[in-house]
């Protein structure tokens, strides 16, 4: 009977510890209970990226001030692009950080990939957009579209 009545006090105080030292670590760290609520962070609004049809994507492009980015695996758009396009897969993101950050954040740039089957553009269009970038829209038509239309392309199979 006395044995139990160790184990179990040893056990409570073992709890309460891992109880107390949760709550240090909670605390001095800012999560948990301790973190600030939602509302006490004052955040800038954020608009979502601009969806442009071709007509605009075609004006952006002529005038040069945009920068294209296809949002597509290395492999397609070696088979072809809008001509002057960066090639930006995003599974690939890390791998361009260098690049993303010598931009400037006010130049407009424009996401595309395949089309409306597609959401990398749209996913990369919102990364883009978190890590400040003030500009960005997304071309949903896409690389199907551009081509069908027989605008400027690049690539080995135009």
């Amino acid at each position: 009977m006395m044995r139990s009545f160790t184990i179990f006090r040893e056990a409570a105080i073992i709890l309460l510890l891992s109880a107390f030292m949760g709550f240090v670590y909670t605390y001095a760290t800012g999560k948990g209970f301790f973190a600030p609520s939602a509302s006490s962070k004052v955040r800038p609004p954020v608009t979502a990226p601009g969806i442009i049809d071709l007509a605009k994507a075609r004006e952006l492009h002529e005038s040069g001030s945009a920068l294209f980015i296809d949002s597509r695996h290395e492999f397609d758009y070696r088979l072809g692009h809008i001509k002057g396009s960066y090639n930006l897969p995003l599974t690939d993101l890390n791998d361009h950080t260098d690049y993303i950050e010598r931009l400037p954040r006010d130049r407009p740039i424009v996401t595309y990939c395949d089309g409306a089957q597609c959401n990398s553009s749209i996913e990369l269009a919102a990364i883009l957009q978190s890590r400040g970038f003030s500009n960005v829209f997304i071309f949903f038509g896409g690389w199907n579209e551009w081509k069908t239309q027989h605008l400027p392309l690049e690539g080995s199979r135009q």
